[in-house]
């Protein structure tokens, strides 16, 4: 009886100790057969959500409140291109949009602002969902035909190049070399930049 309890109670044990990282373990394993359009929904719900908590701040000016509600817009035109994933120019675009607002949003929060507890929590949300979209957007323009080819990083391919040209990136993103799947488990240094005032 004694080892029959033990083998009970252990998992429990486990799950209260660590289940912040189950949790986010778990994520990533159901997230990795996600559809465009599922992950592209699940964005533009932290985006709205960070833009919802930005709107109840107080302290923020009218001009970023209104370039956080320019990215809202933007998340939705990528939810809406996510629905016809194989037309991934249109999808390219829409997350080319998307990518340059998040830069933006962020260089301009992080660096303005001392976010409180709910905007700095909603942020990371929405970083966290933003990766999980880029691993599946670099898989599917790296190999279109689901082929168990791979390529070596670095190579050069007319796909590649057309579809990894982006102005600007999210700190997160930055942190890799373009075209390369970012784990979202571990910490990038997505928050450790510089600032000093210019």
């Amino acid at each position: 009886m004694r080892v029959l309890a033990f083998f009970i109670t252990t998992p429990l044990i486990l799950f209260a100790f660590d289940s912040s990282t189950l949790v986010h373990a778990d994520d990533t394993e159901t997230d990795a057969e996600a559809s465009f359009f599922t992950l592209a929904s699940r964005y533009e719900e932290a985006v709205e959500t960070f833009e919802k908590t930005v709107l109840k701040s107080r302290g923020i000016d009218r001009a970023d409140r209104s370039l956080v509600n320019r990215f809202d817009i933007a998340a939705g035109r990528l939810t809406k291109a996510a629905k016809k994933p194989r037309s991934i120019n249109q999808l390219y675009y829409r997350l080319k949009d998307v990518l340059k607002l998040q830069a933006e949003v962020e260089d301009r929060f992080f660096t303005k602002y001392a976010l409180n507890r709910d905007l700095f929590n909603c942020w990371q949300r929405l970083d966290f969902q933003m990766i999980l979209f880029w691993n599946k957007y670099v898989v599917e323009v790296e190999n279109p035909n689901q082929s168990n080819t791979v390529q070596r990083l670095g190579t050069s391919n007319a796909r590649r190049n057309r579809y990894f040209q982006f102005d600007d990136l999210p700190a997160s993103l930055r942190a890799a070399p373009v075209g390369t799947i970012i784990d979202p488990r571990f910490p990038s240094d997505r928050f450790s930049r510089d600032t000093t005032p210019q």
